[in-house]
């Protein structure tokens, strides 16, 4: 399942390039929202080109129909790759869910807009499960969404310190 996501910031790209190439921002960012066990697994800044691949865990809050508490109980494990080209402002994020038959992917850019800037987000959920897959999938995206505003408002004051 695909969605486009629009997230403005009151900051231009060259600012909020600044914050994604930035392992801190992640660090601070996860434990800010929660997170626990987080881990850099690896980072690396080399000619423009930024890398981060963090583990974390998380609850599994996600409101899925019973017939798939089993995939989504207690904490889940999660392995996100963030990827950045500075110069271009093109980024990809994929995560893992581990133990869970989900693939979610993200490729993004950053553009000026206005006094600020916004983030265009091309979302990717598939769930790996015959015949519920496709049900799963928008439960998951719905729930994809409501985070990644959360995200979003965690991001917006780490900006400051960026400013």
């Amino acid at each position: 399942m695909k969605k486009n996501i629009k997230i403005m910031f009151p900051a231009t790209t060259d600012t909020v390039i600044t914050m994604y190439t930035d392992k801190d921002y992640f660090l601070n960012k996860y434990k800010n929202l929660g997170a626990q066990n987080i881990a850099l697994l690896d980072e690396s800044f080399e000619e423009g080109k930024f890398s981060i691949n963090i583990k974390r865990c998380l609850p599994a809050d996600v409101p899925v129909p019973s017939f798939a508490k089993k995939f989504f109980s207690g904490t889940m494990t999660i392995v996100q790759r963030d990827t950045w080209d500075a110069s271009s402002k093109t980024g990809r994020l994929d995560i893992e869910f581990k133990g869970v038959p989900v693939e979610a992917s993200c490729d993004m850019k950053l553009v000026d807009e206005g006094a600020g800037s916004a983030l265009l987000m091309g979302w990717n959920i598939n769930v790996k499960v015959p015949l519920i897959g496709g049900k799963l999938e928008k439960v998951l995206m719905e729930d994809m969404s409501k985070k990644v505003e959360l995200d979003h408002l965690e991001s917006a004051k780490l900006l400051n310190a960026y400013m």
